[in-house]
């Protein structure tokens, strides 16, 4: 029963609360204060800037931690290029560490000394706007109590006038209590975020005027030893044959092999005049320049079928209708097929063209057919690199220009 009675008067009491607030809106007749509603805009602008410069501060804390990942990366990416016996490369590789070092104690610092106090700071904010929330409910409280003791004054009923009093005295004194401790309180935090904010601000200054002393220091050291490299330069060695790149990036084109067009046409102009056939002794010197220019057919000792002479010297006179057309990649396929059964480890198709970057790297265009062989010196096993013959040359050839056949 007592539980119900006290539920029944929360109840009343929240419901006389908004019948008040409601009667105010209705009158206009709001109790005003200016004084302490300067407080409470203080307080909310005071509120809003502090969660600002919290989260900004945790952001660019986050940023710092990304530059350190992207510092270390790129440190990791020049120890890659300098050289061990390079000039002061010891030096280098440990001053390329010590930055991700000093980023890694900026950020730890701001941490500590930046986010860690505002974090305290903010999260007392709750606790004061529960307080002033609670002086609005005691003032609607308050002045309803009032309203009702003013109207027990024009009844000629004592009993409910000294109620009314007693209930009046009572809201009053809660109500002055609380506002009392609002108006201590909100003044003396919102002075307080000066000093706050000096001891933040002041960690946060002073520990990036370290962060960029120290980089401009490292900075420094690097570019000296950067400035010996260059000196060094005259003096150093040059290899015998420069490192081959490890990957090649595959690049979509219409390759032409410049160099074997020029020999085609070269030896076509210098045979073919007027539109009139050669005679037969021209025929059998160009027919051993052909030989040459196509993928070597006589492997191991085994003949090459006279019709297949004919149909290339047919197709390099231009006297062999388009159907009888032989082309490179069908005399590379039979010779795939004589050399799978010796020393051939798999067969490739070119997805992409390649020029050979050097006298031992193969020439090709993309769809070319290139047979994969042993590397005839361990020593040019290379990741990324295969050994194979195409065109009558063997070398080496990057793996992702090309695919296994199907």
């Amino acid at each position: 029963m007592s539980e119900k009675k006290g539920l029944f008067q929360k109840l009343n009491t929240a419901v006389g609360r908004q019948q008040e607030k409601l009667r105010h809106k209705l009158k206009g007749d709001d109790y005003n204060d200016e004084e302490f509603q300067d407080h409470i805009a203080n307080f909310n602008s005071q509120q809003a800037h502090a969660q600002r410069l919290l989260k900004e501060a945790q952001h660019f804390i986050k940023a710092m931690k990304a530059m350190e990942m992207a510092s270390r990366s790129f440190g990791e990416s020049i120890k890659v290029v300098y050289d061990p016996d390079w000039e002061n490369s010891t030096t280098v590789y440990d001053n390329l560490g010590a930055i991700s070092q000093i980023y890694m104690e900026l950020t730890t610092r701001l941490n500590d000394e930046v986010v860690e106090p505002m974090l305290g700071y903010v999260a007392r904010f709750p606790d004061i706007r529960a307080r002033i929330q609670k002086r609005e409910r005691r003032l609607l409280t308050y002045e309803r109590a009032k309203r009702t003791w003013d109207h027990a004054k024009t009844k000629d009923n004592k009993a409910k006038l000294q109620q009314a009093e007693a209930a009046y005295v009572e809201a009053e004194g809660k109500f002055h209590d609380v506002d009392e401790e609002c108006r201590q309180t909100l003044p003396s935090f919102y002075q307080g975020r000066v000093s706050l904010y000096g001891s933040v601000l002041q960690a946060c200054f002073s520990h990036q005027s370290v962060f960029h002393g120290a980089c401009q220091s490292v900075n420094d050291e690097l570019q000296v030893c950067v400035d010996g490299v260059l000196d060094q330069q005259a003096s150093m060695p040059i290899p015998e044959k420069a490192p081959r790149q490890r990957y090649v990036e595959a690049e979509e084109s219409n390759y032409v092999d410049d160099a074997e067009i020029e020999k085609i046409v070269s030896g076509m102009s210098n045979q073919i005049v007027n539109d009139n056939y050669p005679e037969e002794n021209e025929i059998e010197e160009i027919g051993g320049e052909l030989n040459t220019s196509v993928p070597t057919l006589r492997e191991e000792g085994e003949e090459v079928d006279n019709e297949v002479d004919e149909q290339a010297t047919g197709r390099y006179f231009g006297n062999v209708d388009a159907d009888e057309e032989l082309d490179v990649n069908d005399v590379n396929d039979v010779n795939d097929d004589q050399e799978l059964e010796s020393d051939v480890l798999e067969v490739r198709i070119a997805t992409h063209p390649y020029v050979g970057q050097d006298d031992d790297e193969l020439t090709f265009d993309k769809g070319a057919t290139i047979l994969v062989i042993d590397f005839e010196d361990p020593d040019d096993e290379e990741e990324g690199w295969l050994f194979g013959r195409y065109n009558g040359r063997k070398g080496l050839f990057p793996s992702n220009h090309t695919k296994p056949k199907d």
